[in-house]
């Protein structure tokens, strides 16, 4: 990937995508983390973050976000209880890990919470949560 300096560029995707990056990380791929400093997931890779990602030192330089909807699904509680643990495991681990649930929203990523993801990306101030 030419002219990427890890402290301005991020990695993630939505879905599937989101647990390529996740496997990526578990995996402790070293290209991943020289490159890569921030990484996103969009309603995916919260399994293989939980692969005890969260609790390696070389993620205290990282930062995270995962975004997810909370419309009930075929059984939205397994991925609710996951999120609750990454972000335990982030807080005790001092990684810098931003959850965010988007309200009324499943299996997708809403042009609101786009804006979203572009500042945290960026590295601002995160608005307030959209409303829908």
């Amino acid at each position: 990937v030419p002219n990427t300096t890890p402290e301005r560029s991020a990695l993630g995707g939505f879905s599937n995508g989101g647990h390529t990056v996740a496997v990526l990380l578990a995996g402790h791929d070293t290209f991943i983390l020289q490159h890569f400093q921030a990484f996103y997931f969009v309603e995916g890779g919260f399994g293989p973050l939980a692969a005890h990602v969260l609790q390696e030192p070389a993620m205290k330089s990282c930062r995270f976000l995962l975004l997810r909807g909370d419309r009930a699904e075929a059984k939205p509680e397994p991925k609710m209880h996951l999120a609750r643990a990454l972000e335990y495991l982030a807080e005790e681990h001092h990684v810098d890990f931003t959850s965010i649930v988007m309200r009324g929203y499943g299996h997708e990523l809403p042009k609101e919470y786009l804006s979203v993801l572009g500042q945290w990306v960026r590295g601002e101030k995160l608005s307030e949560a959209p409303k829908k």
